[in-house]
């Protein structure tokens, strides 16, 4: 056998041994409780759940660890889930915000439209103001050079070539408007349609297949997901409001194994606020 070759069987052999020694139930389950996810714990973690959403904040800084989840002592769970509750509370909140946002994007944009047809409405108005002008003028003149009165003739033509003139600018002026095919075609589509299920609106048009393709999309099913278990988690343990959390929390016996399940600088963050 070739130097090559035994070095690598003793290799294989060792990592065998080292395989067989170990045991997953020697893994202490708190090692790395500080960075351990919450919404993880309960299935339902925003950051995973909003990632590649127009919500999304990028991927997850805690820890996903199936090991420590399914390893988190029953005295415990309780206290687990109220901080899972809090992220996902602070997740929906900051949503929530964004969301008006956008909304007042899709007020703007409607606002627009209006404003817009209004305007297109006037100008239309105008350009037949100006034909008529210069329809009534042209028989001024044609009347003026029958009685033989030339200089009246002239002026009045003077007035029809301004008038003329002000009906080409504004007739350019409708067309440059007409091929404005990104502003049309954004201020005549949007509206703001807001989904009953998970409150975002899609906006756009509200037809069937674009709410439908809304329904199909990852971040309607997502958001959907994130308030049903805050619902469910708000319900199991009777919290209506934010200040309802910690005598939630101090009601539960706090494990010194259990290393900071609710972080200490969350905590402080929200009872200095």
């Amino acid at each position: 056998m070739s130097a090559s070759k035994e070095m690598r069987a003793s290799v294989k052999e060792l990592m065998a041994a080292v395989n067989e020694g170990f045991s997953p139930t020697q893994r202490d389950p708190h090692e790395k409780m500080e960075n351990f996810c919450y919404g993880f714990a309960v299935d339902a973690c925003p950051a995973e759940l909003l990632y590649g959403t127009k919500f999304g904040q990028g991927k997850c800084m805690w820890n996903h660890d199936k090991y420590i989840r399914s390893s988190i002592p029953s005295s415990d769970v309780g206290r687990v889930e109220l901080g899972a509750l809090r992220v996902i509370e602070k997740a929906l909140e900051k949503l929530d915000r964004s969301e008006q946002r956008y909304r007042k994007d899709f007020d703007h944009f409607a606002n627009l439209r209006k404003a817009k047809r209004e305007h297109d409405v006037l100008l239309r108005k105008r350009e037949i103001h100006y034909s008529r002008e210069i329809e009534r003028l042209l028989e001024e003149a044609k009347r003026f050079g029958e009685q033989g009165q030339v200089e009246e003739a002239l002026k009045v033509m003077e007035n029809v070539h301004q008038t003329q003139k002000r009906l080409r600018a504004l007739v350019n002026r409708i067309q440059q408007r007409e091929q404005d095919d990104a502003l049309r075609e954004t201020s005549t589509k949007l509206a703001v349609n807001v989904c009953d299920q998970c409150g975002i609106a899609y906006g756009l048009d509200s037809t069937l297949s674009r709410l439908q393709a809304h329904l199909d999309g990852k971040l309607h099913k997502n958001v959907c997901s994130l308030r049903e278990t805050a619902n469910n988690l708000r319900a199991k343990y009777s919290v209506k409001a934010r200040s309802d959390y910690y005598p939630a929390i101090a009601s539960m016996q706090r494990r010194p194994a259990l290393v900071s399940t609710l972080r200490e600088d969350f905590e402080r963050e929200d009872l200095d606020s």
